[in-house]
């Protein structure tokens, strides 16, 4: 029977997601001699929200440390607002990250600053009458709303990265109590998984360590795979946080319809739009058209466009950098042939030329950047075919327009429409991993207890299941949500907590940023 020393590392790990999104895990950390530490890892925004996301469930000046898997905006979008609070610790990626970090995080604060800008003029206490010059109160109109944050904030969250990158499968020493390692991830470009840790400077007590998987898979068309490096030994992690967004799926129930849908497209519509994520989904699609070019499936009048400056800026980034992201020597050419750049300025006009198109935008799931305007103009179109590439959450724009069918009306932004274009989704360029390469690695890493997040529920449940069955964790399995705190030391959770979170107290006096 294992003995537990009477000295031990305790640590209290709160997980703030909302089923698939976002993903913001405290953790908490007591040694022996009282010494306590709290650190994040990742700070996301619920994709689609704007307000709700910024209830403060701690006290960011208390955060030591963050530890930031991936540059989405479910994953980092959290920390302009936490740094306009008072978050004044170094927030750590990998040097693939920090080279996308700012046109990534600038996108995601643009996006919040944009809604709370047209939140205000939805809000305003005017309301316009014939003439612009005659104007009315109107009573009993909303309060203006703050901005969240500030652009120094962003400027200082930029620079903060910036200065602390790290490699990875080099465990780091952030001091004599904490070590962390950012751990190679097929994800995205630039992504990891932590592992976290926690040593006692007395040596009374036995080191405990947290693996994070962050969004994780293990197949890629760019990037490298690599093993587990060698200081991660089998059995000794105390708890390993895991995603289960595909989670109720297997490997070999994965589609392959690319080929089979471009095809198809081609063959019945003049407008083929593959709705992507700046980052991945479209560096993915470029790759597929290219191979696809090869072999002669797409005529050479069929035009080939991609839209969207952030999804142009990161493919120019990955290309130029393909020992950074660990990127296949047969990926590195993935510009597909006479490839064009569409802008605002001419996106209408491309868009409505009588000539068969292809065009890759953003965003991914249909809600912002050039993708809403694809949908609502074309929407009705019936020569129009939109092609989803990654998962759409509930509240998405792109979620709405799949499971409206044909002919029926939808109401987009206010406006309502007739849905007579046709719609696909891509399975196969998913970023997450199924639930059989999620369970290879737990077992990989063979952790005293399992926390499941980033799913929804009844994915998290069949991923919990799976788990239980085939793993087994002598210190079972958990599945996170905001209100509950698991609490545990070196052999796994001990104790489950409800925590109703506590309000930032509004008379904390945040701690100046060093000039």
């Amino acid at each position: 029977m294992t003995q537990v020393p009477n000295k031990k590392i305790v640590w209290y790990i709160t997980s703030f997601d909302e089923n698939v999104t976002p993903s913001n895990n405290l953790v908490s950390v007591v040694w022996p001699d009282g010494y306590k530490l709290h650190f994040l890892v990742d700070a996301g925004l619920s994709v689609g929200k704007t307000s709700d996301n910024f209830v403060l469930h701690y006290r960011p000046e208390k955060i030591e440390l963050v530890l930031i898997t991936h540059p989405h905006i479910d994953h980092i979008g959290l920390l302009a607002y936490l740094i306009s609070n008072g978050l004044n610790a170094p927030i750590y990626v990998t040097e693939g990250t920090a080279l996308l970090f700012s046109n990534l995080f600038c996108n995601s604060c643009d996006i919040v600053l944009r809604q709370y800008k047209k939140a205000n003029r939805n809000n305003s206490p005017y309301k316009k009458v014939r003439h612009e010059k005659n104007k009315q109160k109107v009573k009993g109109s909303k309060k203006k709303q703050k901005p969240p944050f500030s652009k120094d904030d962003i400027k200082f969250c930029i620079e903060n990265v910036v200065h602390n990158t790290v490699k990875y499968d080099v465990e780091y020493e952030y001091s004599d109590r904490i070590k962390f390692t950012f751990i190679h991830n097929q994800h995205i470009f630039g992504a990891a998984s932590v592992m976290v840790r926690l040593t006692d400077p007395s040596g009374e007590a036995d080191d405990v360590l947290l693996f994070f998987s962050g969004d994780y898979n293990n197949k890629n068309n760019f990037i490298q795979s690599f093993p587990l490096p060698e200081h991660i030994k089998p059995g000794e992690v105390s708890a390993m946080l895991v995603e289960s967004t595909y989670g109720n799926r297997l490997s070999k129930e994965t589609n392959y319809n690319f080929e089979k849908y471009l095809l198809m497209s081609l063959e019945k519509f003049c407008n083929i739009i593959f709705f992507t994520f700046s980052l991945g989904r479209t560096q993915d699609i470029m790759l597929l058209l290219k191979k696809a070019q090869d072999k002669g499936i797409i005529p050479k009048d069929v035009e080939l466009f991609l839209d969207g400056s952030l999804a142009i800026s990161n493919s120019f980034i990955v290309k130029e950098n393909p020992e950074t992201f660990f990127i296949k020597e047969d990926a590195r050419d993935f510009f597909p042939k006479d490839l064009r750049f569409l802008s605002k300025d001419d996106r209408q006009l491309r868009t409505f030329s009588a000539k068969q198109k292809i065009i890759i935008t953003s965003s991914g799931n249909g809600s912002f950047g050039p993708a809403n305007q694809y949908i609502r103009w074309l929407v009705s179109d019936k020569s129009t075919c939109f092609i989803f590439s990654g998962f759409c959450t509930k509240d998405s724009l792109g979620h709405l327009l799949m499971n409206t069918p044909t002919g029926e009306t939808i109401k987009i932004f206010g406006c309502e429409y007739i849905k007579n274009a046709s719609t696909l989704f891509l399975e196969e360029c998913s970023g997450h991993g199924r639930q059989d390469d999620l369970i290879k690695y737990i077992n990989q890493i063979l952790p005293y207890s399992v926390l499941i997040n980033h799913g929804e529920t009844s994915t998290q449940q069949i991923m919990k299941a799976a788990v239980k069955k085939e793993v087994n964790p002598p210190g079972d399995v958990y599945i996170t949500t905001p209100c509950l705190t698991f609490k545990g030391s070196k052999y796994g959770v001990e104790q489950v907590i409800y925590s109703e979170p506590l309000l930032l107290d509004k008379k904390t006096k945040h701690q100046k940023k060093p000039s």
